[in-house]
């Protein structure tokens, strides 16, 4: 597995981007292309038009992103982008499900996604993306613990760019929403896939006095 890595809304940036993994797919076997999209901003039509640019030139490519906030490449912190994230897979393949109307529904709708995962040959992990302040995330993911216990789930939660305003989403081929749960099945036989955990906070980056402000929030 290959991951290439670039800031998309500079279009230079975007096109090198496009060209490295084009070199890398001429020299090498590439079984299938996934795209996530780190989107440091909230302009949806920013979000497509970067989407787009990637789907023109790999149209048998998969795709999914979130609003995030904090983006890093090549051990750099960005702001206000969109972080393209591709991995190229050898021989391993890569599905994605969509799951609705989940509200009232959590417990009910991720078992049954467990159970389309268990039926799939050769899972080996898989990665949610869901707005757990939308739905009960504690019903969702108990529902995904009937999948086979070899396989790993992780995942993240799509990240908001202003307190003021509801703007997290969650991105894929079809449609970009805030009420819907992703599932990103990696597969293959030769696949392997660790997960691990860690908890607590370590400060990244230089210590910073506040002597101005704005008005205040308050985090609930």
């Amino acid at each position: 597995m290959k991951q290439i890595s670039f800031p998309a809304l500079d279009s230079q940036k975007l096109y090198a981007g496009i060209q490295e993994i084009e070199e890398y797919k001429r020299s090498h076997q590439v079984s299938e292309l996934l795209f996530h999209l780190y989107c440091g901003v909230s302009d949806k039509e920013q979000v497509s038009n970067v989407a787009d640019a990637l789907m023109l030139r790999f149209p048998e490519a998969k795709i999914v992103g979130l609003s995030s906030y904090g983006e890093i490449d090549k051990g750099k912190m960005i702001r206000q982008d969109i972080l393209v994230s591709a991995l190229l897979f050898s021989s391993s393949t890569v599905q994605i499900i969509t799951c609705r109307n989940l509200k009232g529904h959590e417990g009910e709708r991720s078992k049954k996604l467990s159970e389309t995962i268990n039926a799939i040959p050769d899972v080996r992990a898989v990665e949610v993306i869901v707005r757990s302040d939308q739905i009960d995330g504690i019903s969702a993911f108990l529902g995904l613990s009937h999948c086979n216990p070899d396989i790993k789930i992780f995942g993240g939660v799509p990240i908001g760019h202003d307190i003021a305003n509801d703007d997290r989403m969650i991105y894929t081929k079809e449609e970009i929403s805030g009420d819907i749960m992703v599932a990103i099945l990696y597969c293959g036989k030769d696949l392997f896939v660790d997960a691990d955990k860690t908890a607590g906070w370590e400060r990244l980056g230089h210590a910073f006095t506040v002597t101005d402000a704005d008005g205040m929030h308050e985090l609930r």
